[in-house]
């Protein structure tokens, strides 16, 4: 009921069962082997490839590549516009966070999501060094 009083913001991917359960049918989507716990995200026209892919255990010291969604579209389920970002670690998170917060960064977006009537998803990469989160790319992008 709380969803569908307002449009929402949602953080975080694998710690957030909102962002898992809403964002599960779109093309775009976190995933998690039980087995072998990786990460990654999945598009749902290719679910074979696993090119976004991650460990989400990331610590302050370690240097690797990590992913996030951001998603805006208007939700069926609640009747509402809905703002996710989510990573597969924290520094995904806060590459995610730092585009969508950032006037400079915004001029990034592809210019036919700027339309405010429109469904988006994009992937980012960022690069962490030494525990430190690098600058947002754009790697994928999907509007509907």
């Amino acid at each position: 009921a709380d969803l569908r009083k307002n449009s929402d913001v949602l953080i975080g991917a694998f710690d957030n069962p909102w962002s898992l359960v809403l964002l599960s049918q779109l093309r775009y989507h976190v995933r998690l082997d039980p087995v072998t716990q990786d990460e990654w995200i999945e598009d749902a026209y290719h679910p074979g490839k696993r090119e976004w892919s991650g460990n989400g255990r990331l610590q302050f010291s370690d240097s690797s590549t990590d992913f996030a969604l951001i998603t805006r579209y208007n939700s069926p389920d609640t009747g509402k516009w809905i703002l996710a970002i989510g990573g597969l670690g924290m520094h995904g998170t806060e590459a995610a966070g730092e585009l969508i917060s950032s006037t400079t960064l915004l001029k990034l977006l592809p210019r036919n999501i700027v339309d405010n009537d429109r469904n988006f998803q994009l992937v980012i990469r960022t690069v962490v060094i030494n525990g430190h989160t690098g600058p947002p790319q754009i790697v994928a992008s999907y509007v509907w």
